[in-house]
């Protein structure tokens, strides 16, 4: 049963989220998954790959930031493995600001998580703009104890982020976004590796 068949978070945080991004539409989107099927598959030439994007455009090369590493520490069934699960999260949503690729944040997610296929098509959205946030910066800690319910592991997190601008490739300034300061809770389950179930305000579930 899907995490949206549960209703576990009553308050979405999609609004929040894709606030700090900068989506403005008042409309649902609709999540194209299909987008995200092949982009971890070692198989694929991407070499042969028409519509590849240089996501380096627009970055010096020694600006050009790494995309997080996935820890092995997903894998363990335990407290702190779920934290490394929710820190890298975090970890590659901040590179997507940085750079608008999103894909680090498939490696962790689960196909339930409306909110976070949401998010990555925001990201497309910009890269296929050419727009991305500079000189961003994230800060974020665990607030409340871990604990485990009948739907999942939740982990309360508190995320802050400096205010800053977009740029094109360009380097021209196309919007800028205050600070964000958010108390979110991570819904998270285990099979094998920990993955997100879905994201939402830390008093969603009262």
């Amino acid at each position: 049963m899907g995490i949206h068949d549960r209703k576990f978070f009553t308050v979405p945080i999609l609004a929040v989220l894709l606030l700090v991004v900068g989506c403005s539409s008042s409309e649902p989107q609709v999540i194209d998954e299909s987008k995200y099927e092949d982009l971890y598959d070692d198989d694929a030439d991407s070499g042969d790959d028409a519509d590849s994007v240089d996501d380096s455009e627009g970055f010096d090369d020694e600006d050009f930031p790494d995309p997080p590493e996935l820890p092995d520490a997903v894998k363990d069934e335990s407290e702190d493995g779920a934290i490394a699960a929710a820190e890298y999260f975090l970890d590659a949503y901040e590179y997507a600001y940085l750079t608008s690729d999103a894909k680090a944040m498939q490696e962790i997610v689960s196909e339930e998580c409306e909110v976070c296929w949401q998010l990555m098509d925001v990201f497309d959205d910009r890269l296929t703009d050419g727009e991305y946030s500079t000189n961003v910066e994230f800060s974020y800690q665990v607030t409340d104890e871990f604990v485990r319910n009948e739907y999942g592991s939740v982990i309360p997190i508190n995320l802050q982020i400096n205010s800053h601008d977009v740029v094109d490739n360009n380097g021209v300034k196309v919007d800028h976004f205050d600070e964000q300061d958010a108390d979110l809770s991570f819904l998270l389950n285990h099979n094998n590796v920990w993955r997100i179930e879905d994201i939402a305000t830390k008093d969603a579930d009262d």
